[in-house]
């Protein structure tokens, strides 16, 4: 199960990244305020949670990963970075070497309802 949700987290970076080399577009503004992909990613990450969705939660995570590096950076006060600055590929590959050693206990603890008891309540910890 693991091994899919790399799949499809992988892939949507390749593909943001792919779409965004091809067609180097900035993000929609509403009201002033940036829709940024991050954000799809999040809302995505959280709908996956409650559908219980490896591909759609591995969607999510690809796209909230795939700014990362800008998300940190902003967080910081830091001025942003051009999308295939260096700095912003290392972050990704970085994030997407963690999320490969965390794949099998994302995927077993998020969406793997036989094992929903083995996690430890707040209370518990």
């Amino acid at each position: 199960m693991g091994t899919k949700l790399f799949f499809w987290f992988v892939g949507t970076i390749a593909v943001s990244c792919g779409f965004l080399f091809v067609y180097p577009i900035t993000s929609p503004t509403v009201g002033g305020f940036h829709l940024h992909h991050w954000m799809y990613g999040a809302a995505i990450t959280m709908l996956a949670w409650r559908m219980r969705s490896l591909a759609t939660f591995g969607i999510g995570l690809g796209l909230f990963v795939d700014e990362i590096t800008f998300i940190i950076r902003t967080c910081l006060g830091k001025s942003s970075l051009p999308y295939y600055s260096w700095q912003a590929l290392v972050g990704i590959v970085v994030c997407a070497a963690i999320v490969f050693v965390l794949k099998d206990a994302l995927a077993a603890q998020f969406f793997n309802t036989a094992n929903r008891h083995t996690v430890p309540k707040a209370r518990d910890l």
